[in-house]
């Protein structure tokens, strides 16, 4: 028997329905503290809105979520980063008019709640791990497509997450 505390993320009878159609039906999960999952299906099986769902970007239609014991099924999506589950995003999501230094930043400090310094530190460094160290000072709109990915992947890692949800980070 599986100890609870060792539960980081639990997921009940998750169901999201758009009109008639069931993009994701009735799952349950337990992610434990230190474990990774993939998620592996067709084009259209529901991967993305499952990660969607965990990330709050969309509403649950039936089931619950909670996170280190406490329910978040209602939680905002800023309110989850802060609480430490973060998503990057399929389709990347960047400001496009601030710097690739800037989206990160912003990231480390709302997302992390990091102090200025603290929050350039994590910057400089989350950016050197993604490859995107040489590009800071880019506009994020003129990033290439793998490179806007890079982004949004240093986003959700400068958020400092407990759980980290990479959604095709690397695909295309």
């Amino acid at each position: 028997m599986t100890r609870p505390e060792t539960v980081l993320l639990q997921v009940q009878g998750a169901t999201k329905r758009f009109g008639a159609i069931r993009a994701v039906d009735g799952v349950d999960l337990d992610l434990r503290i230190g474990e990774s999952v993939g998620l592996i299906g067709p084009n259209g099986a529901g991967k993305s809105t499952l990660l969607a769902l965990l990330a709050c970007d969309h509403s649950i239609s039936d089931g619950s979520l909670s996170f280190e014991g406490r329910d978040v099924t209602r939680m905002a999506p800023h309110a989850r980063v802060v609480a430490g589950i973060a998503r990057a995003a399929q389709i990347p999501q960047c400001f496009a008019r601030l710097s690739v230094h800037d989206n990160v930043l912003l990231s480390a400090l709302f997302g992390a709640g990091l102090h200025r310094q603290d929050a350039e530190g994590c910057c400089a460094d989350t950016l050197r791990q993604v490859g995107l160290g040489d590009k800071a000072g880019t506009m994020a709109g003129a990033l290439g497509l793998l490179d806007r990915k890079r982004l949004e992947l240093a986003k959700a890692v400068a958020a400092r997450p407990r759980v980290l949800l990479p959604d095709d980070i690397a695909a295309h």
